[in-house]
């Protein structure tokens, strides 16, 4: 009779521990049929990529964690006259100075574009105006003659 493993504990929680003990087990001592062994391979080389970015992601927040305290010790450190540079010079005239160039493009352009449509709206003079006038005017004339209309009323 073989030994049997027992997994879960009395209240029927699995145990993590002898959960993965039979696995490791189980991936030493199990053989991998051949139609399986490409994706077992893959699966193996995904696993190694894996464990490697986990620990890359652990030196990642230890270097923030590092970060974060050398931070803490430098504002310590900060004089007032470095604090006020930081905060005015540094983050709010920059701001400003952004919003500020912002508002003046936005104004400048809706000036343009009324400038442009005045421009467009008064391109002919009145004299072109009614100088095309009068050449449409007797351009119809001659047509409603050649049709064979004529009226003496209809002044030029």
């Amino acid at each position: 009779m073989k030994k049997r493993m027992i997994y879960v504990q009395k209240k029927g929680i699995f145990q993590k521990s002898k959960i993965k003990a039979a696995w490791k087990a189980a991936i030493v001592s199990a053989p991998v049929p051949d139609i399986y062994f490409d994706e077992y391979n893959c699966l193996l080389s995904y696993q190694k990529k894996m464990n490697a970015c986990d620990e890359i992601n652990k030196q990642i927040k230890a270097k923030q964690k590092e970060l974060d305290n050398a931070l803490i010790v430098k504002y310590s450190e900060l004089t007032i006259e470095e604090i006020k540079h930081l905060l005015f010079d540094e983050k709010w005239m920059t701001r400003l100075y952004s919003d500020v160039n912002s508002e003046i493009e936005r104004i400048l352009n809706d000036y343009m574009f009324r400038v442009i449509m005045i421009a467009k709206r008064y391109e002919h003079t009145l004299g072109e105006l009614e100088n095309k006038a009068a050449q449409s005017r007797d351009a119809v004339h001659q047509a409603l003659e050649r049709m064979g209309y004529k009226n003496d009323d209809v002044s030029k």
